[in-house]
């Protein structure tokens, strides 16, 4: 159980990273862009 809980956190992890490193991509287009 307890290693199921720490794959679904190194999921969420990757998740957050993933989100952020999406916005921050987001932001140098619209940077080049202008």
């Amino acid at each position: 159980m307890l290693w199921f809980s720490h794959k679904r956190c190194l999921w969420w992890v990757e998740e957050q990273l993933l989100f952020k490193i999406k916005q921050i991509e987001r932001h140098a287009i619209n940077g080049k862009l202008r």
